[in-house]
């Protein structure tokens, strides 16, 4: 089965947010589209993934609910698992842990849990591993931060992110290409012998 992607303008639609809404939380990074070429709106796709996020994120707004439980420091974390794990959606689960008593030792932080990875493949539905399962467990109860996996982020950073609590904005999962500078280049092909 083949990934459904949706446009600027369709993806505004289905959420019923703006597209000077959506260009703005991905110029901040805070929805990062699955596709997006430089250039015009047409190279910039969303996946079903993405509209969840953004779906949470435009509520979430709405009501100012993320702002009110960040400040009043009722969040401990959210867990973002994998996608198609449920019945009737195909989109990833969240789970949001709430605290009203968080441990002094905690207080102004937030554990944010990118588990996306921690599946295979079944049938109809993907299952969570019991290696995800045992990661997730280990950061939760250890509060730290794992490298493409969890982040510990404190309240400052929730507020310049404008309350974003979904993982993915704080925890990239993918695997980073590093590019030489162009003056390291240079350097290099000066001192290069030629052939």
């Amino acid at each position: 089965m083949q990934e459904t992607f949706f446009t600027s303008k369709e993806a505004a639609e289905i959420i019923g947010c703006t597209l000077r809404q959506l260009q703005y939380w991905r110029e901040r990074g805070v929805i990062v589209p699955v596709i997006s070429d430089p250039g015009t709106g047409r190279s910039i796709y969303y996946s079903k993934s993405n509209l969840l996020e953004l779906a949470a994120m435009s509520y979430w707004l709405s009501v100012g609910l993320s702002k009110v439980f960040v400040e009043r420091d009722r969040v401990e974390g959210v867990i973002l698992l994998p996608e198609n794990l449920f019945y009737n959606t195909t989109a990833p689960g969240v789970v949001i842990l709430l605290n009203r008593l968080k441990p002094l030792n905690r207080k102004g932080e937030f554990l944010l849990i990118n588990a996306a990875d921690y599946f295979v493949k079944g049938d109809p539905k993907n299952i969570l591993t019991q290696e995800g399962i045992k990661a997730v467990d280990e950061v939760y109860r250890n509060w730290e931060t794992r490298e493409k996996l969890s982040k510990v982020v404190k309240l400052e950073e929730l507020r310049e992110a404008d309350y974003n609590l979904s993982p993915s904005q704080f925890v990239d999962v993918s695997d980073k290409v590093v590019h030489r500078s162009i003056e390291d280049i240079l350097t290099d092909l000066a001192v290069a012998p030629d052939f």
